[in-house]
């Protein structure tokens, strides 16, 4: 049977030790993250990531995940789904959002992917530098966006 492949938008983890690639899907929610196939009208410069091998976050722009055709090993293979951390401040007067980025296995639900965020991350910091233990009455994972 001949090679199968489908166009994803492809980066890698900027730890040195671990270099894994972070595929997502090419569609993505208008004014999520630009890049994506969309053009959102408010367009960001750059969204944080996590990658869930290593637990790494980091920043970066949509040049970070440019078009890349991968090879699958079936037409119904699944490919990993975008997900999204949102969490607000609980620091009193602040309630300032900063949503993390990351993806993960389309097969698991929503309470796995948490387990998993809890485990990397532990602890957040909202965008006015508070940072505060990663609790389910702050924050939940959302799936954005999935490849199609």
């Amino acid at each position: 049977m001949p090679p199968v492949y489908r166009l994803v938008c492809q980066g890698k983890c900027p730890n040195p030790g671990c270099g894994t690639p972070i595929v997502l899907p090419r569609q993505s929610p208008v004014g999520m993250f630009p890049g994506l196939l969309s053009h959102p009208t408010d367009k960001p410069t750059a969204a944080t990531f996590l990658c869930t091998v290593c637990g790494q976050l980091f920043e970066c722009s949509p040049e970070a995940f440019p078009p890349h055709r991968i090879e699958i090993r079936s037409p119904d293979q699944q490919l990993p789904l975008l997900w999204r951390l949102e969490f607000e401040c609980v620091i009193e007067n602040c309630g300032k959002q900063k949503p993390i980025f990351f993806a993960f296995d389309p097969i698991v639900g929503e309470r796995a992917v948490w387990r998993q965020v809890v485990k990397l991350l532990g602890e957040v910091t909202c965008g006015k530098g508070h940072t505060q233990k990663l609790l389910p009455k702050m924050a939940s994972v959302v799936p954005v966006a999935r490849q199609s």
